[in-house]
């Protein structure tokens, strides 16, 4: 049956100018506006964008026909120059073409004197040897501005797949730390399998994340990351109350896809969509 909508609401970033997919930005816009008008709209969240692309997504929406403001998060990945972030912010903040929801950079000491006036995601590091947890505890001593803790799923060149292990140890320390995440790269599927490469699963990760705020422990979470059987994981999902869904939710805010029909068309398939989502996914 499908699971109930609230469980997918806003999920969905759209990344599709980052790889693997890659879209020059005009092209991102234009799809973007297309899912904004389609049954699947209520899973989308905003449209992400480099922050070094700020002045460019500027010049294309003073082209474009669409009145009312969409919304876009300003991305800079670990290493970019905050200043660049902040520049990139208040640009956007001085179009009436643009609605900011949020920017993300990687975790610094100095984040809260960086002046961001938006809500913030920060990457952390891998591990606890890494210093992630104490990331995750500054992350929830909180800021001026809502911020989320952000962790890497997929793999890049200087980031290898992090496992089952590594992923249940992110998703459990924020859970007990009280911080809400999102998540990025390479959930593309609904089920943990190779794709070719090793992808984990949206179902899994939100079935861990449902579990993790119910008590259940590290051991669990990661015994749920490496479900692969579809019809049990969609038969659990789609049985969830509506406290259910909020367990499942309570810290996952939302993940980057950059191809964000990849995984609705899964839940399609596993019949987890409503009716109303499914109608433009084909």
């Amino acid at each position: 049956m499908p699971a109930s909508p609230e469980l997918f609401a806003d999920l969905i970033d759209d990344a599709a100018v980052f790889p693997p997919g890659n879209a020059p930005l005009e092209v991102a816009l234009r799809r973007h506006q297309d899912h904004r008008r389609a049954g699947h709209a209520p899973a989308i969240g905003p449209l992400l964008v480099p922050a070094s692309a700020s002045q460019e997504l500027i010049e294309l929406l003073e082209g474009d026909s669409v009145t009312e403001p969409l919304g876009f998060g300003v991305i800079g990945r670990p290493g970019t120059d905050p200043a660049l972030v902040a520049d990139a912010v208040d640009r956007l903040h001085r179009s009436d073409r643009v609605r900011l929801v949020g920017a993300e950079l990687g975790w610094l000491p100095d984040w809260r004197d960086l002046g961001l006036s938006v809500p913030l995601a920060l990457e952390v590091a891998r591990d606890v040897r890494s210093g992630q947890g104490e990331q995750l505890a500054d992350i929830a001593a909180g800021g001026s501005v809502p911020v989320l803790a952000k962790f890497r799923t997929g793999a890049t060149a200087t980031w290898p797949w992090p496992d089952e292990t590594e992923l249940a140890g992110f998703l459990a320390r924020a859970t007990w730390a009280g911080v809400r995440f999102k998540l990025t790269g390479g959930l593309h599927h609904a089920v943990r399998d190779d794709h070719p490469d090793p992808q984990h699963g949206l179902l899994n990760v939100l079935a861990a994340s449902h579990a993790l705020a119910d008590g259940a422990t590290l051991d669990h979470a990661e015994r749920l990351l490496q479900i692969r059987d579809a019809g049990a994981l969609a038969a659990v999902v789609g049985g969830w109350d509506r406290s259910a869904v909020e367990l499942a939710r309570r810290h996952l805010a939302s993940y980057g896809c950059c191809e964000v029909t990849d995984p609705l068309a899964d839940l399609a398939d596993l019949g987890l969509l409503p009716d109303t989502y499914r109608k433009d996914l084909r």
